[in-house]
């Protein structure tokens, strides 16, 4: 199974969801990009070997 594959997918997936959550919480584009960023950034650096 390859993982790296399976977080892109699901950051496919669910990244929709996510912004329109965030955008609802947080009423402001930069700051629910920057909750977007700080959600998926260290699943995938994780996933790259990035500590």
């Amino acid at each position: 199974m390859d993982s790296g594959k399976d977080i892109r997918e699901a950051v496919v997936k669910y990244s929709d969801t996510l912004y329109k959550i965030c955008i609802v919480i947080l009423c402001n584009e930069y700051d629910v990009q920057d909750a977007i960023q700080d959600t998926i950034l260290p699943i995938s650096g994780k996933e790259a070997g990035i500590s």
